[in-house]
């Protein structure tokens, strides 16, 4: 029962460092393992961007998408 443990965890290990992402840098480090604050410019910037041309596209579930995930963060409170 131990060996099939065992096999079972060195199964999981080796198959999530396959899927792990490499840092080959320290920026890249510390870029996987922080998370950024968007602010209500980011949203602004991209969103200006964004929507008009899923508009042009015609993807307008798309821009729609976009248009409600800015209002949503943009009404957040800051941390």
């Amino acid at each position: 029962m131990k060996l099939t443990s065992l096999a079972g965890i060195a199964l999981t290990m080796a198959f999530l460092f396959t899927i792990t992402p490499e840092a080959h840098s320290q920026d890249e480090l510390e870029n996987m393992l922080t998370r950024r604050q968007i602010s209500c410019q980011d949203i602004s910037l991209n969103s200006s961007e964004y929507i008009p041309w899923y508009h042009q596209e015609g993807l307008m579930d798309s821009a729609l998408l976009v248009l409600r995930t800015g209002v949503k963060n943009a009404a957040a409170p800051s941390p």
